[in-house]
């Protein structure tokens, strides 16, 4: 019986309350997804890399994450070096390292500093974006949080008044017996002649 109240319980206070669900692929994620796609479509790495950096904050790791490694060539002196592998269709394309003297010589021509003044733009409000989603996550669980306690001390509430009904029912019980009891002693005594 109380396990019916409490679920009932559970449903109406259920009913009554806003519920804020967080979508499982939310368009920040997408926009990450798509930007980085994108990025290494347009052999734009750097982009890649602080697209990819800020879906991470988003999506939980995955239980059986795919392993990727790094492939490290051994040079004649005994050194090593991590190589950089492209596509095919990346064959043609030159290569520069930001911050280097070519990515220097580049941004000296007005249309590609624009352009990735652009990018670093887009990128800022990308990342504000994210941050927003992930405080809007926080907030959602920690109202939940609260919901729930809420429910866990309203349940509690109402298991003591039941308990409380309970124990009067059982005392009313015994001094109802006790009273026939009683009744049904004194008529025997009188029919026995005693009293």
């Amino acid at each position: 019986m109380r396990l019916l109240l409490i679920i009932s319980l559970l449903f109406l206070v259920g009913c009554t309350t806003k519920t804020k669900y967080i979508e499982r692929q939310s368009e920040e994620l997408s926009q990450a997804v798509y930007a980085t796609k994108d990025s290494l479509d347009s052999a734009r790495l750097d982009l890649a890399n602080k697209y990819v950096q800020e879906s991470v904050k988003i999506v939980a790791p995955p239980k059986n994450r795919i392993k990727i490694q790094s492939v490290i060539k051994s040079n004649k002196d005994g050194s090593t070096q991590r190589v950089l592998i492209v596509n095919t269709k990346n064959n043609k394309d030159r290569i520069v390292s930001v911050d280097s003297p070519e990515y220097q010589e580049l941004i000296k021509d007005s249309r590609i500093a624009d352009q990735l003044k652009s990018d670093v733009n887009n990128w800022e409000v990308y990342s504000k974006e994210v941050e927003k989603k992930l405080t809007e996550e926080y907030e959602v669980k920690n109202e939940m949080v609260v919901r729930i306690q809420d429910l866990e001390k309203q349940v509690l509430e109402r298991d003591k008044q039941i308990l409380k009904k309970d124990v009067a029912i059982i005392w009313r019980n015994i001094i109802v017996v006790s009273l026939v009891g009683t009744i049904g002693l004194g008529v025997y005594l009188r029919m026995k002649g005693v009293l």
